[in-house]
């Protein structure tokens, strides 16, 4: 169970078969997934309308952009890997 009370798969790159190569990219949508929710509504209000990317944990916003285009080379700047940072439209 997690703080919302939900009880949550325990699925891990233990328990499910993941090839070698994407167990990072693995790990991190996982976490992305089990707590991007935690996130509070009213700190996504200043993304309204823009690209997000946020940390490897799905905690934090590192980057936003109007445009998509534009996100890859934010993510870059702030000092992290494009591929292992879950980037989603905020609308």
């Amino acid at each position: 169970m997690d703080e919302t009370g939900l009880e949550l798969g325990t699925a891990t790159s233990e328990t499910t078969e993941v090839a070698e190569e994407f167990k990072p990219l693995y790990q991190v949508l996982a976490a992305y997934a089990r707590k991007r929710h935690l996130v509070p509504l009213e700190d996504l209000e200043p993304y309204r309308d823009r690209y997000v990317a946020w940390d490897p944990t799905g905690t934090r916003g590192i980057a936003s952009t109007e445009r998509l285009d534009d996100l890859f080379a934010a993510i870059e700047a702030a000092g992290y890997d494009v591929g292992l940072c879950p980037q989603e439209f905020i609308g």
